[in-house]
């Protein structure tokens, strides 16, 4: 789903938020919403189109800085979960009946240049290229849920912030979180 919008205008309600006698109603527009049903839970991706270049890190999101993205996660849980049910049904044509998160993930939204010099090796290149256009954000650590985001090809995910160690298991550089850390995340958020 292409620009789904929440709060006072959007087709979904604003995320509500309470702190003591302060409530706080949070609108906007998610760049896309992807889904994939596994048994009996629909994995829910948000992503956002960035035409600069992004950098994320977990610790600004804890210490409540860059936190658009799990916002939208949040909002997807607590306000839209039987609504993107109910589209997952009509789209994807399989019942789910809870919402999980799959990711969130900042994507480049024009292709990328890098430098090459004359001669240098195509391969090289797309390498660069990969690269440049590699997805920034968080994912789910589940390897199912990884291969319906994008399916390794020789050992390597060419756009998922993931990387598999020599064992073939995830290497302490992937961006990725258990179900369990994506709740405690959007529990801080909230």
């Amino acid at each position: 789903q292409f620009e789904m919008s929440f709060g006072a205008d959007g087709e979904l309600p604003p995320l509500t938020m309470r702190a003591g006698s302060v409530t706080l109603e949070v609108g906007g527009k998610i760049d896309r919403v992807d889904g994939y049903i596994r048994g009996d839970c629909l994995y829910v991706k948000v992503v956002d189109y960035k035409t600069g270049t992004k950098r994320f890190k977990l610790s600004d999101v804890l210490y409540g800085l860059n936190m658009q993205m799990f916002l939208y996660l949040l909002m997807l849980e607590k306000g839209a979960a039987s609504t993107l049910l109910e589209l997952a049904a009509q789209k994807i044509g399989t019942h789910a009946s809870e919402l999980a998160v799959g990711g969130a993930l900042y994507v480049p939204a024009k292709d990328p240049y890098v430098p090459a010099v004359q001669g240098e090796d195509a391969e090289k290149i797309d390498e660069k290229l990969d690269k440049a256009r590699q997805r920034i954000g968080l994912v789910s650590s589940e390897s199912d849920i990884l291969d319906a985001l994008e399916h390794a090809r020789q050992g390597k995910y060419r756009f998922l912030p993931v990387s598999l160690s020599k064992s073939g298991g995830l290497s302490a550089l992937s961006s990725v979180a258990s179900a369990e850390q994506f709740g405690r995340l959007l529990r801080r958020v909230e």
